[in-house]
């Protein structure tokens, strides 16, 4: 019953962003840096926890360990948590073919720099030609750094733009080059973020010559066009009246409008989608364009006119619950449908979220993201037909076609927001709930997604006129952002301080909530403010250093800025408005806590109630400076497994206050009160990294 296709082992993988992924049942598949879910099929069930491994790689095997017994598999299986320095019991050396080697490899083929995002000024532009053998990727620089010419190109190759920035890099393709060269396209762009060690989720965008889209023509000091030549203005310069009226002419000379409005068109050109279902690629009706659930990926062709000939956009719309299988498939396809094209569309990956206003503007107001996804139970129709089992509630931001899109939210009362409107779906009443601070646009928009999501009639409700049953529908009245937003002109970016060595700053791609770590510090730029983010569990001089790490953060950016931008420091579960509004869908029980997975660790393993308490509590107290047993510099160095929680950039403090002193000739406290830099420093010589 153990062995065979009733036995299989899930990699927990990802310091920061925890991904899972079924490996070969072995223990050449383990190693000491993650946690594993040893799967037997009906009776047993172990996570098995790395010495290394992060706690939220526990704490999340753990929570799907528990999922899958409480639901599929039944609450009669037995389930079990074992430490990598534990005897392996009998039930696992029978699962697992034998014990575990002495030792386990390090896995350091994998790390987490996927979720990371180049710093670079937005010129910092580099162009590569690049060549793809059956050895490796040929990746030659074509001269230096800065705004690009035309003469760089030439038509019997192909190019690589790194941007250095968010609108991730782009691929040329030369109208002379060969046909399956042209079809490698996609694969060069991916080997090249692979190269440069980039974000998986890095932006592709594919063109091929005479095709290019003003974006692309944006990057070049002197492009010239039929005529038209391309100047170049940054977005401050550039003076918009009425956003909802484009002019394709305007656009295609003066690509700088383009590049601002993140527009091609008019967004009024034909228009296919196709969803991954169940490992096939599936037909969307017309009818219900625009609807997208988290949990699934999809293709949007998009054909418009352009110098009286077609061209082509693939957009490759990746939902943030969605499965790599299906983004495999989804990206096979696209790739399919730019043969079928000539190999002249222009491909844009996208992810939930960060979609571009073309992409926005094809779907007229009417782009709604459901939670959820078909696969896992949700019917495509589901808008018009679902029977509501709880109540679902939809923010709709923006006032015009092109900016307008609704996403689903938790059902909370903190979730509003007097600048957007809302839409509240209960078994009895449909409400559309309008803040104060929306205009006549903002409600016009809010109604045609309303007409979307559902047929019925709706009772509309203005801020501070809601009826009681309303707020007992959100689970009780409660704060929520009544300040008027302000609108950016450069968008807000998240970086996570690292303090290995030196301090230094890594940025998060796509940011969102759950990149906040509770033993991290954070820092959101929005350029206006920056704020310092503390998590409740980031050592304790973490609010001491925070002024000077984000003064140190404006003394590192490439890019000039004043020095006078006001400073917050925010902690973990005091965030005011004016900073959870940087995050589409703010809910505090989205915090992976670490006192959750130690009590479901102690009912498990069978605790009692007191132990558990005890466990808790000394967690809690122990913010990374003491702990109930002192570990030798020996156990620090030789690699000793920590305590549950703890960070290794704080292991030091395990010492005992003797040997502390004997090994830095200071104590803990005198050690505390030092820069930043300065303790660094002292743990390097001390070989504590």
């Amino acid at each position: 019953e153990y062995m065979g296709s009733a036995c299989k082992v899930i990699q927990v993988w990802g310091r920061r962003r925890v991904r899972m992924e079924e490996v070969e049942v072995c223990w050449q598949s383990f190693n000491s840096m993650d946690t594993f879910i040893i799967d037997g099929g009906r009776r047993l069930m172990f996570v098995w926890n790395g010495k290394k491994s992060h706690r939220l790689q526990r704490i999340q095997a753990l929570n799907v360990s528990l999922n899958l017994k409480e639901g599929e598999k039944g609450s009669d299986i037995k389930l079990g948590i074992v430490e990598e320095t534990d005897v392996m019991c009998e039930d696992i050396r029978e699962l697992m073919g034998g014990a575990p080697p002495p030792r386990l490899k390090p896995n350091t083929d994998r790390l987490e720099k996927e979720i990371y995002e180049p710093i670079a000024s937005a010129q910092s532009l580099q162009i590569y030609m690049v060549k793809d053998t059956t050895e490796q990727l040929l990746i030659t620089e074509v001269g230096g750094r800065g705004l690009l010419t035309q003469d760089l190109l030439d038509s019997k190759q192909c190019y690589v733009i790194d941007t250095g920035s968010s609108r991730g890099v782009f691929v040329w393709r030369g109208k002379y080059l060969g046909k399956v060269e042209k079809q490698l396209a996609i694969k060069i762009g991916l080997s090249f973020i692979r190269t440069k060690k980039y974000p998986l989720e890095s932006r592709i965008t594919v063109t091929s010559e005479g095709d290019e889209t003003t974006e692309f023509k944006m990057l070049f000091s002197d492009w010239s066009d039929k005529n038209h030549v391309v100047a170049w203005a940054t977005t401050n310069e550039i003076k918009v009246t009425d956003q909802t009226k484009y002019d394709i002419q305007s656009l295609a000379e003066m690509p700088s409008l383009a590049t601002s409005w993140r527009m091609i068109d008019d967004a009024k050109g034909q228009v296919s989608m196709w969803y991954v279902e169940t490992g096939t690629v599936l037909v969307i009706p017309k009818y219900l364009f625009g609807q997208f659930f988290s949990g699934d990926c999809y293709i949007v062709q998009y054909t418009y006119l352009q110098d009286g000939q077609n061209q082509h956009i693939l957009y490759y719309w990746v939902g943030n619950d969605s499965e790599n299988t299906d983004r495999r498939i989804c990206l096979d396809y696209v790739q399919k449908l730019d043969g079928g094209v000539g190999n002249s569309a222009t491909l844009a990956k996208i992810t939930q979220g960060r979609e571009p206003n073309h992409f926005v503007a094809i779907f007229r107001g009417k782009l709604i993201v459901h939670d959820g996804g078909k696969n896992g139970g949700r019917d495509l129709n589901m808008s018009k037909t679902v029977n509501l089992i709880k109540n679902n509630l939809y923010q709709i931001k923006g006032n015009t076609e092109i900016n307008t899109r609704a996403f689903q939210i938790s059902c909370s009362a903190s979730n509003l927001d007097s600048n957007d409107a809302f839409i509240l779906k209960t078994k009895k009443t449909y409400y559309m709930w309008f803040g104060k601070n929306c205009n006549g646009d903002n409600r016009e928009m809010a109604r045609r997604v309303s007409k979307v999501l559902s047929e019925r009639d709706y009772e509309m409700i203005y801020e501070g006129r809601e009826p009681v049953e309303f707020w007992k529908c959100l689970g009780g009245k409660g704060n929520y952002n009544q300040a008027i937003n302000v609108k950016l002109d450069v968008e807000p970016r998240l970086f996570i301080t690292e303090s290995k060595g030196s301090i230094g700053f890594k940025q998060v791609a796509g940011f969102r909530q759950a990149d906040l770590g509770e033993e991290d510090t954070m820092i959101l730029d929005s350029w206006q403010d920056i704020f310092v983010w503390v998590g409740s569990k980031a050592k304790l001089d973490a609010k001491i250093d925070a002024i000077s790490l984000a003064e140190w953060h404006l003394k590192c950016e490439v890019i000039k800025r004043d020095r006078s931008v006001p400073i917050y420091v925010v902690t973990q579960r005091n965030e005011p408005y004016m900073f959870t509004g940087f995050f589409q869908d703010w809910t505090q029980t989205k915090f992976i806590t670490m006192e959750k997975y130690i009590r479901s660790k102690g009912e498990i393993l069978g605790w009692s109630k007191p132990q558990i308490q005890k466990e808790v509590e000394k967690f809690n107290n122990s913010n990374g400076t003491n702990a109930s047993e002192a570990y030798s510099y020996e156990d620090l160095v030789n690699g000793r497994s920590l305590p549950d929680g703890w960070e290794p950039e704080t292991k030091e403090m395990l010492l005992a206050d003797e040997e502390f002193v004997k090994l830095f000739k200071m104590t803990k406290n005198e050690f505390l009160q030092k820069p930043m830099w300065k303790r660094l420093d002292l743990k390097k010589k001390c070989q504590l990294f």
